[in-house]
């Protein structure tokens, strides 16, 4: 419900839709099994610090799309599973993410969840719930143990430094 009152509202169902239609939950689970990522646990991760993170903000005072954040959230890492064997997933699974949201009209998603890396971009022209992205995806990493992988979250919170940014 709080979502509807979200400028990106539309897109958001639009994820939604595809999500339960194409079977993204399962692929995720099956991809876990067959390939060395964790994709779906790191999605919950960064999804859970994304939004942890834009409620605050928001209850801040900070101008922020709810509806965004978690669609880019739920979806920067989808270009994974388009990546070829051989092919440079940490560089390639940009490009395939954009290419996944575009072909299915989400380009608003697409411009936040495609551009989450950090090393080409400058920071202080991003918009709040790119930054968030970014923050998040950085946080939630997959950490190993003598027995098996497991994620660990670690969580920051920089509200006022966000806040006075948009001051």
């Amino acid at each position: 419900e709080k979502y509807e009152n979200c400028d990106s509202a539309r897109e958001y169902r639009r994820l939604m839709y595809y999500w339960r239609s194409e079977f993204i939950y399962e692929l995720m689970r099956l991809g876990a099994e067959i390939t060395p990522y964790k994709t779906l646990g790191h999605i919950a991760g960064v999804h859970y610090i994304s939004m942890t993170a834009a409620k605050g903000l928001e209850k801040a005072g900070v101008d922020v799309d709810l509806a965004l954040v978690s669609a880019a959230a739920a979806s920067h890492d989808f270009g994974k599973f388009g990546c070829k064997p051989g092919e440079r997933v940490p560089y390639l699974h940009y490009y395939y993410t954009n290419i996944w949201l575009d072909s299915r009209k989400m380009d608003g998603i697409s411009h936040i969840a495609a551009n989450h890396s950090t090393w080409d971009l400058e920071l202080e022209s991003l918009s709040v719930e790119s930054l968030l992205l970014i923050y998040s995806d950085f946080r939630s990493k997959q950490m190993y143990d003598e027995n098996k992988k497991e994620i660990n979250i670690s969580f920051l919170f920089l509200f006022s430094i966000m806040k006075n940014r948009n001051n």
